[in-house]
């Protein structure tokens, strides 16, 4: 396991998965935010999909602007 040191950023966070652990990691560059999703290949695509969702719901990409 390789563990990294926090930087400013840079969240992250990890949820279980069926086949395992899934990292969400979302990274701020500028005013964009680019958002990753990672975990055992064995994860359907179905749920690798709604995670995604998930995670651009976890960064706030679905919120109100208003």
């Amino acid at each position: 396991m390789v563990a990294d040191r926090p930087r400013a950023g840079v969240m992250r966070r990890a949820e279980p998965g069926p086949e395992g652990p899934l990292v969400f990691t979302a990274t701020l560059h500028g005013a964009l935010v680019t958002v990753q999703v990672r975990g055992p290949v064995a994860t359907p695509t179905d749920v690798r999909d709604a995670a995604l969702g998930q995670a651009l719901a976890w960064i706030g990409a679905h919120d109100d602007g208003t």
